[in-house]
């Protein structure tokens, strides 16, 4: 969990509040895909030992 935690510190969403006119909803759908994108970095969320049971499925 620690990890998604620091790469949710890192995004743009967390970093700063909305801006005039700035939708949350479009935000977030535009990080979450560009998240997609990196199928490493999906899979580094599963390294956390709370989750670590998952890989093995």
């Amino acid at each position: 969990m620690l990890h998604t935690v620091s790469i949710e510190r890192q995004s743009t969403v967390a970093r700063r509040p909305l801006r005039k006119g700035e939708q949350l909803k479009e935000k977030v759908d535009k990080q979450l895909a560009d998240i997609q994108e990196r199928p490493e970095l999906v899979r580094s969320f599963f390294n956390a030992p709370s989750v670590a049971y998952i890989r093995d499925c």
